[in-house]
């Protein structure tokens, strides 16, 4: 009667052992034996088929046996012959533990001490770049551990509830993907899941850039902000206000984009001077390099329009183009260009420039970056017939220029302005053409437009 009730009492013992209590030693006059078991450990999750070798698992009448991992039954237990069970490992409590696997039946019970070790889950220690673009195909670098030891086999990556692709491990320690689309201008989390299980997320990990346009409020808005605009719909949204100086009381007057999310703006100088300020939409932060003046002279430089042509930020003003220096916001002065720019962009190996305006209508010219050469302005065409107004702040994106009326005023009528300009307007340009469209009309006035990867 005893050995017929030993299975439960060794649960019973079992549960008490996870609890401080130690089972008795197995060598002790014991008729069963654990000597060794393989694989010796296992996700947390549990599930691993482990074959254990002892001895007393059939002769003598031993009957069914049971398999504790831990002080938890095993699973799909099988006795091939005394010397060998397989069985599948439960879930485990503790994540790295090493427990002891117990077998009993009716000829007693044996224990193998600190016999199999639950994995580890992997584990995720930071994400970079924290911003890519909407469109998703952004390289990040994920760091922290669990990736590849431990037969931690494939990892499944995801942004939100996205799968990224190309997921390629380096080591345990690091592995890169790229991320799958997203929304524009949302922060998503990152996990990862792997044959050790699922590692805690990462909240808020990785922030979605959108693919389109972005641009700053204006003069005399309330709120001085960064918004987005889908170029495809018209349809905008704000993506970062700004509540410290000088961005909170000085509006950006020109912007050019560095990376997906990252962008360089100047501020348009109405309270002092104007400042250089790196944007960083991942990490929500907007630092101020320092008020831009003449490397030569110091004195103040307004810029009227950014490019980031490469490495070299420019800025243009109505009569001269100067580089900056983007630890120092000192301007270093280009040859002067044979004509005012009122906005310049670069496409590929072409930049092009907005530059004399004649008669008040906006006209295209090739631009060099490096001497500030202008070549001959062509006028812009609306597509609906006539001449653009003028234009400023010119932008690339998806092949095309994008440029907002420059005539000063709100609601100002005009050809292919429904509603009105007053920097309010967004006009599409074909360069090749030199043709315009208009797109939508701006939720507010701005005075800056960049491109949104």
């Amino acid at each position: 009667m005893l050995r017929r009730a030993l299975p439960t009492l060794v649960l019973a013992l079992a549960t008490a052992c996870g609890s401080g209590t130690a089972l008795p030693d197995a060598s002790v006059g014991a008729q069963v034996e654990v000597r060794g078991l393989a694989p010796a450990g296992g996700p947390l999750a549990g599930g691993t088929v482990i074959v254990i070798d002892g001895h007393g698992f059939v002769d003598a009448d031993a009957g069914d046996p049971i398999v504790l991992v831990g002080d938890r039954a095993a699973v799909d237990v099988h006795v091939a012959d005394d010397f060998t069970i397989s069985a599948t490992t439960p879930g485990g409590a503790d994540a790295g533990a090493a427990v002891d696997v117990v077998v009993a039946n009716r000829n007693g019970f044996g224990r193998l001490a600190a016999g199999f070790r639950y994995h580890p889950r992997p584990a995720i220690a930071s994400v970079t770049p924290a911003v890519g673009t909407s469109a998703g195909g952004t390289g990040v670098t994920i760091r922290g551990a669990g990736f590849q030891a431990l037969d931690a086999g494939v990892n499944e990556v995801r942004f939100g509830d996205l799968e990224a692709v190309d997921v390629v491990v380096v080591s345990d320690e690091l592995m890169t993907a790229r991320t799958p689309p997203g929304p524009p201008f949302e922060r998503v989390a990152v996990s990862i899941a792997n044959r050790n299980g699922p590692a805690v997320p990462a909240p808020d990990a990785f922030r979605y850039s959108g693919h389109g346009l972005v641009f700053g409020g204006g003069r005399g808005e309330p709120t001085q902000a960064l918004h987005f605009i889908d170029a495809s719909t018209g349809i905008s949204s704000t993506v970062m206000t700004f509540a410290q100086e000088p961005l909170r009381s000085d509006p950006i007057h020109a912007l050019a984009t560095i990376a997906p999310g990252r962008y360089w703006a100047v501020t348009r100088g109405l309270v002092e001077l104007p400042h250089l300020v790196a944007i960083d939409l991942g990490a929500h932060t907007a630092t101020d390099i320092g008020a831009i003046g003449r490397v030569d002279t110091g004195e103040r430089v307004d810029c009227n329009d950014l490019d980031l042509v490469a490495g070299t930020v420019l800025c243009m003003s109505h009569t001269a183009t100067y580089a900056l220096d983007p630890v120092t916001a000192r301007a270093t002065p280009l040859p002067a260009p044979a004509s005012a720019l009122f906005g310049v962009a670069t496409i590929g190996a072409a930049s092009f420039a907005l530059s004399a305006q004649c008669c008040g209508q906006a006209a295209l010219a090739s631009f060099t970056p490096t001497t500030g050469a202008v070549g001959a302005p062509t006028l812009i065409a609306l597509t609906t017939g006539g001449f653009a107004p003028p234009l400023g702040k010119l932008s690339d994106f998806d092949g095309d220029l994008y440029a907002i009326d420059a005539r000063n005023g709100i609601g100002i009528e005009g050809p292919g302005v429904p509603g009105g300009g007053g920097f309010r307007s967004l006009y599409r340009i074909d360069a090749q053409s030199a043709t315009a469209t208009f797109v939508t009309s701006l939720p507010v006035r701005t005075m800056a437009l960049t491109r949104s990867e």
